[in-house]
């Protein structure tokens, strides 16, 4: 067929597919809202997923009682337009009317398992995660091999119920059922962390770390974990392929620091402490914390609680500023140090004698 024979081929395609869908308007909005729903999760784009909702709304009124999957898939695009956006009252709207097409669809097909996963991810999204947990183990019931259902169960019980033990559960189903396991041992070697078993976690960092070299989450994090082992040079080595990789990490640099007045290269340590104060209040907080820590090291408890005062001063300006709630640093109670990383550590290095 040459190409003149194709063109008219291809033309007589097209109208008949034009006029077919003149006759029969319910299937031209069926595909347009289909190819729509596609279009919108392969393109991630806003407006697409919009778009796709007008064509699926103007199908569904055509054939109102026929079950189409049009509200599940509605409620998909208004799931996916938000994935990864922070919490706003226009998203925290759009996700209840996603509920209410949720709801609508299972009345058609109760419980099924597409639907039972949607409210899982809707409730996710939403921040109610005893909900989510609810329909993702509704979902692991019926699908006891659903590997991204266990790893949202693990990562839910790791940072929102801080129930380390439950989460490794979790993971250890999970594992067994993917080749993608990196994730997984980043979440396990994390629990461990933890449960303060700071030994397993190094070694589930390093085993992440083989497929993943260049991970500064995973180097500030076996650092850490390095730190509490005493294994200062194993320690040392991890923070220093961080730095080449980030050399502005707070995270790092506050373990760099400790790790040179462990050493007492005090100059050193200082020279990256001020740098760190000169930055922005996030970084000054934790330079004044960590020259409060070289002080009382060098025995000097009338700086060191200087220091430290200046450094809660600070935190408390930081969180005022950059957090939704408002958190009281003014007492030392530990009414917040399960909350922020370094209100522990700032707990402890005041009522301890400095270890490294």
């Amino acid at each position: 067929m040459n190409g003149k024979d194709f063109s008219k081929v291809l033309i007589v395609v097209v109208i008949t597919f034009i006029i077919y869908n003149l006759i029969f308007p319910y299937n031209m909005k069926h595909y347009l809202a289909k190819f729509y729903v596609r279009t919108g999760m392969n393109c991630q784009k806003a407006e697409l997923y919009d778009l796709s909702n007008l064509f699926l709304i103007n199908a569904k009124k055509i054939t109102p009682d026929r079950k189409t999957w049009y509200d599940y898939n509605i409620a998909l695009n208004l799931r996916s337009k938000f994935w990864g956006a922070p919490m706003t009252s226009y998203k925290k709207k759009n996700l209840e009317t996603a509920l209410e097409y949720l709801n609508s669809e299972n009345k058609n097909f109760p419980d099924h398992l597409h639907i039972l996963e949607e409210f899982a991810h809707v409730y996710y999204q939403l921040e109610d995660y005893d909900k989510a947990v609810e329909y993702y183990e509704k979902c692991i019931e019926k699908d006891p091999n659903w590997v991204y259902g266990l790893s949202q169960l693990a990562h839910i019980y790791t940072l929102v119920k801080r129930d380390y033990e439950k989460s490794n559960e979790y993971v250890e189903r999970a594992l067994p059922l993917t080749n993608d396991k990196d994730n997984l041992y980043f979440r396990k070697a994390y629990n461990y962390s933890g449960l303060e078993n700071y030994e397993d976690a190094a070694k589930m960092y390093e085993r992440y770390l083989r497929n993943n070299p260049n991970s500064v989450a995973a180097l500030v994090n076996i650092t850490s974990c390095e730190i509490k082992n005493k294994n200062y040079d194993k320690a040392e080595m991890y923070v220093d392929r961080g730095l080449k990789l980030n050399s502005h990490s707070s995270y790092l640099l506050k373990s760099k620091v400790k790790l040179l007045i462990h050493k007492e290269k005090y100059d050193e340590a200082d020279k990256i402490i001020e740098e760190m104060i000169s930055r922005d209040k996030y970084d000054g907080y934790i330079g004044y914390y960590l020259k409060g820590i070289s002080a009382k090291k060098q025995g000097n408890y009338e700086k060191a609680d200087k220091y430290f005062k200046l450094s809660k001063e600070n935190a408390q300006e930081y969180y005022d500023k950059y957090c939704e709630k408002s958190y009281d640093l003014s007492d030392t109670d530990g009414n917040c140090s399960n909350r922020f990383e370094f209100l522990e550590d700032f707990e402890e290095d005041i009522q301890k004698p400095v270890e490294l």
